[in-house]
């Protein structure tokens, strides 16, 4: 818990774990307005791209007894290479919330030479690495801890490399930030240390996160991983946070991804790992998600490439994944991201997450009790068995909950929403939407737009909301409410007893399907008007006709 009383959502954590441990990189990693003059990223513009962002990138403030920084804000610490130094980022932003929050991004592997010359494949190397943060970390934990800088929750992030100083800084320097500070510390792609090695450490706000075809290697050694070193590959020493990519291929062996041959896959790129990471993060869903595996859909980065044809040759780089390539779920609870594309999501049994993002995607939820988001554009949501929750998003939507008792919203755009059995609630948002409850006892709401709502079945309850709106109870004894506008009221023979609660003389109109006007009976019960047919009676409360009869424009 932070000193303002909020906790750092974990989304949010892992969202700017995902920007900042690509942006450390520079490069190509930022628009070219801000990169410099291809020196590895050093004299790159971090401060005036973060910000845009609202970030405000620290240095004099964070000024050490050793190490440098550079004029776009990198920080480089010195560690006895003539080849390479320790890097880093330190920033700060007010969230909307406001809470105040610092996060210290570790510079990953410069390139694979400077891996073998010992920058990240060796003991000794790792540490060294480490050590040349120092007086960095001395000087962020002193900024942190000073209650006058108003921080109240801190991001500790890094990716490969600089994920293993993520796993380093929690059994060394962790435990010197206050306890009242949310730490939180999201190792992106780190190769991970032996667990057996790590004793008595607090991993409180702690996430590994591994693309599940993400093997780290030894380029020394062909084919090997680092079996007989402290730093393993992908085994962490806490909670892992595991991206399932079904449609991913693999960078073939021998393909040139940096400056040196070996396998490996493109699983490992900051680039997809920083998509995913803001993808979930920023998923209407993730509030929900309370496991250690997504299964991700391929997508459409920032500058409109497909992020996962990048570097490789793939048989198909369509962010599509649907047919074959579908996203499918387990019998267990899973969570399913389409991201960018035309989607198809399966989630099977279980109570699943599926959301569909961009794209024209179909989603079915199958067995369990399942959360389903469209997101935008025209969607397809089929909530199957159990009870469900499902949103449509931005588009025109066709929803259906199926069996149980579901709840549906169709966002914006003009959707159609179908309760099926059980006892649902429809609601329409938006736009002119089509609503029908189905069997059981249903509540409809068609909120903006001129909609139709059809209760069919059971004894529903209609609410049109703004607008021109039609009510059509169907069978059962249904309570009616046409809000604000020129409603129509539509009756049948043998629909049951209805109620309308807000009829309004001179603006709502009754029609009726099949019903000529001799064959209604118009009564009183108090201030109530009542109208009966065959096998139908029609309450209208409050309303007194006062010797008004059927050829009068009450009837529609």
């Amino acid at each position: 818990m932070s000193a303002s009383g909020n906790a750092l959502d974990r989304a949010i954590s892992l969202s700017i774990a995902g920007t900042f441990s690509h942006v450390v990189y520079g490069e190509d990693r930022l628009p070219a307005a801000y990169r410099g003059k291809g020196d590895g990223g050093m004299d790159d513009d971090y401060s005036g791209y973060l910000a845009k962002s609202a970030w405000t990138v620290l240095t004099p403030k964070l000024s050490g007894s050793t190490g440098t920084y550079a004029k776009g804000g990198l920080y480089s610490g010195d560690i006895g290479s003539g080849d390479f130094d320790a890097q880093a980022l330190v920033a700060e932003t007010t969230l909307k919330d406001g809470t105040k929050v610092l996060v210290l991004t570790f510079r990953g592997t410069d390139d694979t030479l400077n891996a073998i010359k010992g920058q990240t494949f060796t003991k000794s190397g790792l540490q060294a690495y480490y050590d040349g943060f120092s007086a960095l970390l001395d000087a962020v934990v002193a900024y942190a801890n000073k209650a006058s800088n108003g921080i109240d929750a801190v991001v500790v992030t890094g990716h490969s490399l600089g994920g293993s100083m993520v796993d380093l800084f929690m059994m060394q320097d962790r435990s010197r930030f206050s306890d009242k500070l949310d730490v939180q510390a999201v190792a992106v792609g780190s190769a991970g240390l032996v667990s057996s090695l790590v004793k008595n450490v607090d991993l409180t706000g702690y996430t590994a996160v591994a693309n599940d075809g993400d093997l780290v290697v030894d380029p020394t050694l062909k084919n090997s991983w680092l079996a007989t070193q402290v730093l393993r590959a992908n085994v962490h020493i806490g909670d892992d946070l595991v991206f399932e990519m079904q449609n991913l291929n693999s960078v073939p062996s021998g393909s040139s991804v940096y400056s040196v041959t070996y396998p490996v896959g493109l699983q490992h790129e900051s680039k997809l790992y920083s998509e995913n990471l803001i993808a979930l993060g920023t998923d209407p869903l993730a509030g929900f998600f309370k496991g250690d595996r997504v299964i991700m859909g391929n997508g459409i980065d920032a500058d409109g490439d497909n992020v996962e044809a990048t570097g490789t040759d793939k048989d198909d780089p369509s962010a599509d994944d649907k047919g074959s390539r579908a996203l499918t779920g387990t019998n267990g609870t899973d969570y399913i991201i389409g991201r960018e594309g035309n989607d198809a999501l399966l989630g099977r049994g279980g109570a699943d997450l599926l959301s569909g993002g961009k794209g024209k995607d179909t989603l079915k939820g199958g067995d369990g009790a399942d959360r389903l988001d469209g997101g935008s554009s025209n969607d397809q949501l089929w909530g199957e068995g159990g009870n469900d929750r499902l949103w449509g998003g931005d588009g025109n939507d066709r929803i259906s909950g199926g069996g149980g008792n579901d709840s549906a919203a169709g966002g914006d755009g003009k959707d159609q929403l179908y309760g099926g059995t059980g006892k649902d609630v429809l609601k329409g948002g938006a736009g002119a939407d089509k609503l029908y409850g189905g069997d059981g006892n249903d509540a409809l709401g068609g909120e903006g737009g001129a909609d139709l709502l059809f209760g069919n079945r059971g004894n529903d309850i209609l609410r049109g909301g703004d607008y021109r709106d039609t009510l059509v109870g169907g069978e059962g004894n249904d309570t009616l409410v046409g809000d604000t506008g020129p409603d129509v009221f539509v009756f049948s023979a043998g629909d049951g007893r209805d109620v309308i609660r807000d009829f309004e003389l001179g603006m709502d109109r009754l029609s009726f399907d099949g019903l000529k006007a001799r064959d209604l009976h118009l009564s009183y019960s108090g201030d109530d008007t009542v109208i009966r047919a065959d096998g139908l009676q029609i309450t209208l409360n409050g309303v007194h006709l006062d010797g008004l009869d059927s050829a009068d424009p009450l009837f529609g």
